[in-house]
Protein backbone atom coordinates (compact mmCIF):
# COMPACT_ATOMS: atom_id res chain seq x y z
CA UNK A 1 0.00 0.00 0.00
CA UNK A 2 1.39 3.65 -1.23
CA UNK A 3 0.23 6.94 -0.62
CA UNK A 4 1.58 9.13 -2.73
CA UNK A 5 0.03 12.49 -4.14
CA UNK A 6 1.75 12.55 -7.85
CA UNK A 7 -0.91 14.41 -9.78
CA UNK A 8 -3.12 17.19 -8.76
CA UNK A 9 -1.28 19.17 -6.14
CA UNK A 10 -1.43 22.47 -7.06
CA UNK A 11 -0.47 24.58 -3.97
CA UNK A 12 1.98 26.78 -4.00
CA UNK A 13 4.57 27.67 -1.03
CA UNK A 14 5.87 31.50 -0.82
CA UNK A 15 9.99 31.03 -1.34
CA UNK A 16 11.89 31.81 1.98
CA UNK A 17 14.58 33.89 2.66
CA UNK A 18 17.93 32.04 1.75
CA UNK A 19 19.87 33.00 5.03
CA UNK A 20 17.83 34.49 7.59
CA UNK A 21 19.97 37.35 9.95
CA UNK A 22 19.87 34.82 12.86
CA UNK A 23 20.24 31.41 11.70
CA UNK A 24 21.18 28.00 13.42
CA UNK A 25 24.68 26.25 13.45
CA UNK A 26 24.24 22.95 13.55
CA UNK A 27 27.47 21.36 15.39
CA UNK A 28 27.89 18.27 13.28
CA UNK A 29 29.71 18.78 10.19
CA UNK A 30 26.78 18.29 7.47
CA UNK A 31 27.94 18.10 3.98
CA UNK A 32 25.85 17.09 1.40
CA UNK A 33 21.56 16.01 1.25
CA UNK A 34 19.60 13.39 -0.49
CA UNK A 35 16.07 13.01 -1.34
CA UNK A 36 14.17 10.60 -3.25
CA UNK A 37 11.42 11.44 -5.75
CA UNK A 38 8.89 8.87 -6.29
CA UNK A 39 7.27 10.69 -9.20
CA UNK A 40 9.97 11.19 -10.98
CA UNK A 41 11.98 8.06 -10.52
CA UNK A 42 14.83 10.00 -8.86
CA UNK A 43 17.06 11.62 -6.39
CA UNK A 44 18.04 15.18 -5.91
CA UNK A 45 21.27 16.29 -4.59
CA UNK A 46 22.16 19.21 -2.29
CA UNK A 47 25.07 20.21 -0.59
CA UNK A 48 24.92 21.79 2.79
CA UNK A 49 26.38 25.33 4.15
CA UNK A 50 27.47 26.04 7.53
CA UNK A 51 24.19 27.51 8.03
CA UNK A 52 22.21 24.81 7.16
CA UNK A 53 21.43 25.57 3.91
CA UNK A 54 20.40 22.88 1.28
CA UNK A 55 21.83 24.01 -2.48
CA UNK A 56 21.15 21.80 -5.48
CA UNK A 57 24.23 20.16 -7.26
CA UNK A 58 25.10 20.67 -10.43
CA UNK A 59 23.10 18.19 -12.02
CA UNK A 60 20.72 18.50 -9.38
CA UNK A 61 19.40 15.19 -10.02
CA UNK A 62 20.32 11.82 -10.93
CA UNK A 63 18.23 8.89 -12.37
CA UNK A 64 16.99 5.87 -10.15
CA UNK A 65 15.16 2.79 -10.39
CA UNK A 66 11.01 2.46 -11.02
CA UNK A 67 8.96 4.28 -8.38
CA UNK A 68 11.88 4.58 -5.63
CA UNK A 69 10.20 4.46 -2.01
CA UNK A 70 12.86 5.71 0.68
CA UNK A 71 16.61 6.38 0.77
CA UNK A 72 19.32 5.72 3.55
CA UNK A 73 22.57 7.18 3.86
CA UNK A 74 25.58 4.86 5.40
CA UNK A 75 26.46 6.03 8.63
CA UNK A 76 29.82 6.83 7.25
CA UNK A 77 28.87 9.54 4.97
CA UNK A 78 30.10 7.41 1.55
CA UNK A 79 27.43 5.31 0.15
CA UNK A 80 23.49 6.03 -0.72
CA UNK A 81 21.01 3.27 -1.03
CA UNK A 82 17.41 3.27 -2.39
CA UNK A 83 14.87 0.90 -3.02
CA UNK A 84 12.86 0.78 -5.87
CA UNK A 85 9.23 -0.99 -5.26
CA UNK A 86 8.04 -1.19 -8.73
CA UNK A 87 11.87 -2.40 -10.14
CA UNK A 88 11.95 -4.95 -6.49
CA UNK A 89 16.02 -3.63 -6.56
CA UNK A 90 17.84 -1.38 -4.52
CA UNK A 91 20.11 1.12 -6.41
CA UNK A 92 23.38 1.49 -4.97
CA UNK A 93 26.03 4.64 -5.12
CA UNK A 94 29.13 6.45 -3.49
CA UNK A 95 29.10 9.25 -2.38
CA UNK A 96 31.63 12.07 -4.48
CA UNK A 97 33.19 13.48 -1.45
CA UNK A 98 34.15 16.50 -3.04
CA UNK A 99 31.28 17.36 -4.69
CA UNK A 100 28.10 15.33 -3.38
CA UNK A 101 27.39 14.18 -6.76
CA UNK A 102 26.31 9.92 -6.74
CA UNK A 103 28.18 8.01 -8.74
CA UNK A 104 26.38 4.74 -8.95
CA UNK A 105 28.00 1.33 -8.39
CA UNK A 106 28.67 -1.67 -10.96
CA UNK A 107 26.50 -2.75 -11.06
CA UNK A 108 24.29 -0.25 -10.31
CA UNK A 109 21.60 -2.54 -8.50
CA UNK A 110 21.30 -5.64 -6.47
CA UNK A 111 17.71 -7.72 -6.30
CA UNK A 112 15.03 -7.23 -3.36
CA UNK A 113 12.14 -9.31 -2.72
CA UNK A 114 8.34 -8.01 -3.98
CA UNK A 115 8.00 -4.10 -3.83
CA UNK A 116 10.36 -3.02 -1.62
CA UNK A 117 9.05 -0.01 0.54
CA UNK A 118 11.27 0.84 3.40
CA UNK A 119 15.32 0.07 4.13
CA UNK A 120 17.47 0.25 6.60
CA UNK A 121 20.49 0.31 7.70
CA UNK A 122 22.74 -1.08 10.58
CA UNK A 123 24.30 2.05 13.10
CA UNK A 124 27.53 0.11 12.77
CA UNK A 125 27.56 -0.12 8.90
CA UNK A 126 27.17 -3.77 8.20
CA UNK A 127 24.59 -4.96 7.13
CA UNK A 128 21.02 -3.40 5.14
CA UNK A 129 17.39 -4.88 5.18
CA UNK A 130 14.38 -3.87 3.20
CA UNK A 131 10.76 -4.81 3.79
CA UNK A 132 9.02 -6.29 0.80
CA UNK A 133 5.40 -5.62 1.19
CA UNK A 134 4.25 -7.58 -2.04
CA UNK A 135 5.76 -11.18 -0.97
CA UNK A 136 6.14 -10.25 3.07
CA UNK A 137 9.51 -10.95 3.24
CA UNK A 138 12.53 -8.98 4.75
CA UNK A 139 15.75 -8.87 2.42
CA UNK A 140 18.72 -9.05 4.05
CA UNK A 141 22.47 -7.94 2.98
CA UNK A 142 25.94 -7.62 3.76
CA UNK A 143 27.98 -4.55 3.08
CA UNK A 144 31.61 -4.29 1.51
CA UNK A 145 33.15 -1.80 4.42
CA UNK A 146 34.99 -0.79 0.88
CA UNK A 147 32.87 -0.14 -2.65
CA UNK A 148 29.79 -0.30 -0.36
CA UNK A 149 28.46 -2.75 -2.25
CA UNK A 150 25.69 -5.02 -1.25
CA UNK A 151 25.32 -8.92 -0.84
CA UNK A 152 22.67 -11.06 -0.20
CA UNK A 153 23.12 -12.87 2.78
CA UNK A 154 21.96 -17.12 3.22
CA UNK A 155 19.08 -16.86 3.28
CA UNK A 156 18.24 -13.92 1.41
CA UNK A 157 15.28 -13.27 3.05
CA UNK A 158 13.42 -14.01 6.30
CA UNK A 159 9.35 -14.41 6.29
CA UNK A 160 7.21 -11.39 7.67
CA UNK A 161 3.84 -9.93 8.60
CA UNK A 162 1.62 -9.54 6.21
CA UNK A 163 1.85 -6.41 3.52
CA UNK A 164 5.25 -4.94 5.74
CA UNK A 165 5.80 -1.04 4.73
CA UNK A 166 8.52 -0.68 7.14
CA UNK A 167 11.79 -1.44 8.80
CA UNK A 168 13.85 -0.19 11.33
CA UNK A 169 17.24 -1.75 13.31
CA UNK A 170 17.22 -0.16 16.10
CA UNK A 171 20.60 2.48 17.51
CA UNK A 172 22.17 -0.78 19.53
CA UNK A 173 22.50 -2.91 16.29
CA UNK A 174 20.90 -5.33 17.74
CA UNK A 175 17.16 -5.93 16.79
CA UNK A 176 15.03 -5.50 13.82
CA UNK A 177 11.03 -4.44 13.55
CA UNK A 178 9.04 -4.89 10.31
CA UNK A 179 5.34 -2.92 11.15
CA UNK A 180 3.04 -4.78 8.90
CA UNK A 181 -1.14 -4.76 8.33
CA UNK A 182 -1.85 -4.52 12.60
CA UNK A 183 1.39 -6.35 13.61
CA UNK A 184 4.95 -5.65 14.54
CA UNK A 185 7.42 -8.39 13.76
CA UNK A 186 10.52 -8.25 15.59
CA UNK A 187 14.46 -10.20 14.95
CA UNK A 188 17.44 -10.28 16.52
CA UNK A 189 20.47 -9.66 14.08
CA UNK A 190 23.29 -12.34 14.20
CA UNK A 191 26.21 -9.91 14.52
CA UNK A 192 28.39 -12.21 12.13
CA UNK A 193 26.28 -12.49 8.99
CA UNK A 194 23.47 -9.73 9.33
CA UNK A 195 20.82 -12.95 9.50
CA UNK A 196 17.58 -12.22 10.97
CA UNK A 197 16.23 -14.37 14.25
CA UNK A 198 12.58 -14.12 15.07
CA UNK A 199 11.33 -13.75 18.29
CA UNK A 200 9.60 -15.79 20.13
CA UNK A 201 6.93 -15.08 20.13
CA UNK A 202 7.18 -13.69 16.70
CA UNK A 203 5.00 -10.31 15.97
CA UNK A 204 2.98 -8.19 18.71
CA UNK A 205 -0.71 -7.11 17.95
CA UNK A 206 -1.48 -3.59 17.87
CA UNK A 207 -5.32 -2.70 17.63
CA UNK A 208 -4.63 -0.14 14.62
CA UNK A 209 -4.84 0.22 11.04
CA UNK A 210 -2.08 1.16 8.46
CA UNK A 211 1.09 1.93 10.29
CA UNK A 212 3.86 3.53 7.96
CA UNK A 213 7.48 3.09 9.87
CA UNK A 214 8.49 2.21 13.21
CA UNK A 215 10.83 4.55 15.00
CA UNK A 216 13.17 3.88 17.86
CA UNK A 217 14.26 6.80 20.30
CA UNK A 218 18.10 7.22 19.74
CA UNK A 219 18.47 5.70 23.03
CA UNK A 220 16.69 2.23 22.61
CA UNK A 221 14.06 2.05 24.73
CA UNK A 222 10.96 2.92 23.47
CA UNK A 223 9.39 2.47 19.73
CA UNK A 224 6.82 4.59 18.23
CA UNK A 225 4.29 3.52 15.62
CA UNK A 226 2.50 6.08 13.98
CA UNK A 227 -0.93 4.44 13.19
CA UNK A 228 -2.56 6.17 10.01
CA UNK A 229 -5.89 6.39 11.10
CA UNK A 230 -5.50 7.51 14.61
CA UNK A 231 -2.02 8.49 16.37
CA UNK A 232 1.06 6.95 17.49
CA UNK A 233 1.41 3.77 19.65
CA UNK A 234 4.23 3.41 21.84
CA UNK A 235 6.00 0.29 22.93
CA UNK A 236 8.88 -0.33 25.61
CA UNK A 237 11.95 -2.49 24.20
CA UNK A 238 13.44 -5.62 26.39
CA UNK A 239 16.80 -4.30 26.38
CA UNK A 240 17.99 -8.32 26.34
CA UNK A 241 15.64 -9.92 23.45
CA UNK A 242 14.07 -6.79 21.78
CA UNK A 243 10.58 -7.52 22.40
CA UNK A 244 8.12 -4.69 22.17
CA UNK A 245 5.79 -4.40 25.45
CA UNK A 246 3.02 -1.82 25.03
CA UNK A 247 4.29 1.06 27.31
CA UNK A 248 2.51 2.15 30.40
CA UNK A 249 0.99 5.31 28.48
CA UNK A 250 0.51 3.07 24.94
CA UNK A 251 -1.05 5.95 22.69
CA UNK A 252 -1.03 9.28 22.04
CA UNK A 253 -4.10 10.44 19.70
CA UNK A 254 -3.29 12.66 16.89
CA UNK A 255 -5.84 12.23 14.40
CA UNK A 256 -5.74 10.89 10.92
CA UNK A 257 -3.15 10.96 8.32
CA UNK A 258 -0.36 10.01 10.52
CA UNK A 259 2.62 9.42 8.31
CA UNK A 260 6.03 9.28 9.95
CA UNK A 261 8.00 10.74 13.04
CA UNK A 262 10.94 11.34 14.69
CA UNK A 263 12.79 11.76 17.76
CA UNK A 264 16.04 14.29 18.50
CA UNK A 265 19.21 12.82 18.78
CA UNK A 266 18.76 13.48 22.52
CA UNK A 267 15.63 11.88 22.76
CA UNK A 268 13.67 14.56 24.29
CA UNK A 269 11.19 16.06 20.82
CA UNK A 270 9.29 14.25 18.95
CA UNK A 271 7.26 15.55 15.48
CA UNK A 272 4.73 13.32 14.12
CA UNK A 273 3.48 14.41 10.30
CA UNK A 274 0.23 14.57 9.78
CA UNK A 275 -0.35 14.07 5.77
CA UNK A 276 -4.36 14.82 6.00
CA UNK A 277 -3.91 17.56 8.46
CA UNK A 278 -0.83 19.47 6.58
CA UNK A 279 0.95 19.43 9.88
CA UNK A 280 3.19 18.38 12.23
CA UNK A 281 2.53 17.88 15.80
CA UNK A 282 5.28 18.34 18.48
CA UNK A 283 5.94 16.50 21.67
CA UNK A 284 7.83 16.31 24.87
CA UNK A 285 9.39 12.86 25.47
CA UNK A 286 9.06 11.63 29.20
CA UNK A 287 12.37 9.91 29.72
CA UNK A 288 11.04 7.69 31.97
CA UNK A 289 8.49 6.14 30.74
CA UNK A 290 8.25 7.50 26.36
CA UNK A 291 5.57 9.03 26.80
CA UNK A 292 4.75 11.59 24.66
CA UNK A 293 3.18 14.94 25.76
CA UNK A 294 2.23 17.59 23.80
CA UNK A 295 4.12 20.92 23.33
CA UNK A 296 2.41 24.45 24.91
CA UNK A 297 3.31 25.68 21.04
CA UNK A 298 0.43 24.79 18.32
CA UNK A 299 1.37 22.17 15.29
CA UNK A 300 3.25 23.50 12.72
CA UNK A 301 0.85 23.80 9.86
CA UNK A 302 2.48 23.09 6.23
CA UNK A 303 1.25 24.38 2.91
CA UNK A 304 1.40 21.60 1.04
CA UNK A 305 1.32 17.51 1.28
CA UNK A 306 4.15 16.52 4.06
CA UNK A 307 5.25 12.81 4.13
CA UNK A 308 8.70 11.83 5.70
CA UNK A 309 10.74 13.97 8.11
CA UNK A 310 14.51 13.70 9.39
CA UNK A 311 16.12 15.76 12.17
CA UNK A 312 19.88 16.12 11.89
CA UNK A 313 22.87 14.83 13.59
CA UNK A 314 23.29 18.12 15.18
CA UNK A 315 19.88 18.02 16.60
CA UNK A 316 19.45 21.76 15.38
CA UNK A 317 17.08 21.53 11.99
CA UNK A 318 14.58 19.20 11.30
CA UNK A 319 13.58 18.37 7.06
CA UNK A 320 9.83 17.95 5.80
CA UNK A 321 9.34 16.46 2.21
CA UNK A 322 6.34 17.82 0.56
CA UNK A 323 4.53 15.84 -2.45
CA UNK A 324 2.19 18.98 -2.71
CA UNK A 325 5.00 21.59 -3.39
CA UNK A 326 7.71 19.31 -4.48
CA UNK A 327 10.24 20.75 -1.94
CA UNK A 328 11.77 20.45 1.39
CA UNK A 329 10.49 22.48 4.15
CA UNK A 330 14.10 22.97 6.52
CA UNK A 331 13.03 24.28 10.20
CA UNK A 332 14.97 25.10 12.88
CA UNK A 333 14.76 23.55 16.56
CA UNK A 334 14.38 25.81 19.48
CA UNK A 335 15.99 25.03 22.74
CA UNK A 336 12.52 24.20 24.08
CA UNK A 337 12.42 21.81 20.79
CA UNK A 338 10.04 23.74 19.23
CA UNK A 339 9.98 23.79 15.34
CA UNK A 340 10.15 26.96 13.00
CA UNK A 341 10.37 27.31 9.46
CA UNK A 342 13.59 28.34 8.24
CA UNK A 343 14.25 27.22 4.68
CA UNK A 344 13.24 25.25 1.98
CA UNK A 345 14.59 23.61 -1.11
CA UNK A 346 13.37 22.51 -4.19
CA UNK A 347 13.19 18.47 -5.42
CA UNK A 348 11.53 16.56 -7.71
CA UNK A 349 8.05 14.76 -8.16
CA UNK A 350 6.45 13.77 -4.83
CA UNK A 351 9.94 13.78 -2.27
CA UNK A 352 10.06 11.26 0.05
CA UNK A 353 12.82 10.06 2.19
CA UNK A 354 15.76 11.51 2.90
CA UNK A 355 19.42 11.37 4.02
CA UNK A 356 21.80 13.39 5.45
CA UNK A 357 25.80 12.78 4.49
CA UNK A 358 28.11 13.89 6.96
CA UNK A 359 31.95 13.98 5.03
CA UNK A 360 33.87 11.71 6.76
Amino acid sequence: MTLFCLTGCTTIKVPISPEPPSPPKPTSKLSFAYVENAGSNSISMFTVSSFGIWTPTAPATIPVGFQPESLVVDPSGRFVYVPNARGNTISMFTIDLANGLLVPMSPATVPTGAFPQSIAIDPRNRFVYTANSNDNTISMFTIDDSTGMLTPTSPATVPSGLDPVGVTVDPTGRFVYSNNAGTVSMYTINQSSGVLTATSPATIIYSGGYANSLTVDPNGRYAYLPDYGSGVWIFAIDQTTGFLNLASTPFVSIGGGVTLMAIDPTSSFAYVVNRLGNSISQFNVNATDGSLSPMSTPVITNTGEPWQILVDPSGQLAYVSDEGTNDVTIYSIGTNGALTVYSSAPTGSAPGGMGIAVKP
